[in-house]
């Protein structure tokens, strides 16, 4: 049985890098046939848990559409032999479970959620497996303020009381610890800066016309400062939560990739981070959504779905507000799947994760406070069927068969 085991083993690697010849995958298949299926099953997970520590140390990465297309070589591979083609028929019933194996071992690549775009900040450095050396602290007021001529001002720097002079605006530290901009009266129209939040970073602000923003992390706003003279245009990236003031003889119109909103003043929140499909959540007063095949008028209580070619799907949501619990303090995950945890986690803690194991589509629902270092967050991470590695400065998150009771 342990030669079976080691030539199983082979078998299913030659599988992955697509080296494996017509005999040799009929040799697979018998195996598959005489290994029980049960005992296959304890294999895969034993030799994930082998590898847990090799993954974060390999510089082999897959992206998920390299392992779709690993995956449809593994199911879909016909061979050139007729008779060879019958019996690769014959144990058809079982190729799924060799798609399962070849997963498995794919995943000891891990896929891994790249910084694209977010700046080249100092990493933090992570702790090993065995225990925490230098934790990773949450997100915090991290924003870069970028001028029309080019300056760059961190936000964060800014203390209570303290003010910054532009040639043509104020920027203010509020006793609130809100940071609000007043453009001077000399300012153009088209007069426009920019916020850049890095990963792990977060900031709250007031617009020259008195119109709040929360900006998630790794997100971006630019705004015009002639608010006063003009209708008020700002383009988002990322994600961003807006309290806009309202103003009857001035539009208030948000743009971003999937179109444009038209707003007079209410409660909304847009999020872009993945590209696939926009989100728009309306709390409060009505927005007009325009895509570049849709026009629709939002009500409070409304999500808006807006994918990639423009179409929009619309829901009522009675608890819209669960939308806005990344601005309260919350991670809330509702059907979510391991990539979407990490992709919240990388963004938040500015650090790389990865997902490994068989079950990365499990659905995952909770909500955990986004204060907590890192350490305790995957702590509380394991209630929902995950667990973290560290090592070499990776975050590896491996994804249970169950969440436990």
């Amino acid at each position: 049985m342990q030669d079976e085991t080691s030539t199983f083993i082979h078998l299913l690697k030659k599988q992955i890098d697509g080296s494996i010849s017509d005999d040799e995958l009929l040799l697979l298949n018998t195996l598959l046939a005489v290994i029980p299926e049960s005992e296959q099953h304890i294999l895969f997970n034993r030799l994930l848990d082998e590898h847990m520590d090799e993954i974060a140390s390999t510089d082999r990465y897959f992206s998920r559409a390299e392992e779709d297309e690993i995956f449809q070589r593994i199911v879909e591979r016909e061979v050139a032999d007729p008779e060879t083609q019958s019996l690769w028929q014959r144990w058809r019933p079982y190729r799924w479970l060799a798609a399962a194996a070849c997963l498995l071992l794919l995943s000891y690549a891990t896929i891994t959620l790249w910084d694209r775009g977010a700046g080249d900040a100092e990493k933090p450095v992570l702790a090993n497996s065995r225990g925490i050396r230098a934790d990773v602290k949450p997100a915090a007021e991290r924003a870069i303020l970028t001028t029309e001529d080019g300056r760059s001002i961190a936000l964060d720097s800014i203390k209570a009381g303290q003010d910054v002079l532009g040639s043509n605006f104020k920027l203010v530290r509020l006793s609130s610890g809100e940071l609000q901009y007043q453009s001077l009266s000399q300012v153009g129209t088209d007069a426009t800066h920019v916020i850049n939040t890095p990963k792990g970073g977060i900031v709250h602000f007031v617009l020259p016309d008195g119109s709040r923003v929360w900006l998630n992390a790794a997100s971006s706003l630019t705004f015009n400062l002639g608010m006063e003279k003009a209708d008020r245009m700002v383009t988002v990236s990322g994600e961003a939560y807006f309290e806009v003031a309202k103003r009857k003889t001035q539009k208030f119109i948000v743009k971003s990739t999937f179109g444009e909103i038209e707003v007079l003043g209410t409660k909304f929140n847009v999020n872009t981070y993945v590209r696939r499909e926009s989100k728009i959540a309306l709390l409060e007063g009505s927005i007009r959504l325009k895509t570049s095949k849709t026009a629709v008028r939002m009500k409070p209580s409304q999500l808006a779905a807006v994918r990639a070619n423009g179409t929009t799907e619309m829901v009522l949501r009675k608890d819209i507000e669960d939308v806005l619990l990344w601005k309260n303090g919350l991670f809330h995950f509702q059907n979510a799947d391991a990539y979407q945890v990490a992709e919240e986690l990388s963004r938040w803690y500015n650090v790389d994760v990865a997902v490994s194991g068989m079950h990365s589509h499990h659905q995952i629902n909770g909500k955990i406070s986004r204060d907590l270092e890192l350490s305790k967050m995957l702590d509380m991470l394991k209630y929902l069927g995950l667990e973290g590695k560290y090592k070499d400065n990776k975050l590896i998150i491996h994804v249970k068969m169950k969440p436990p009771m």
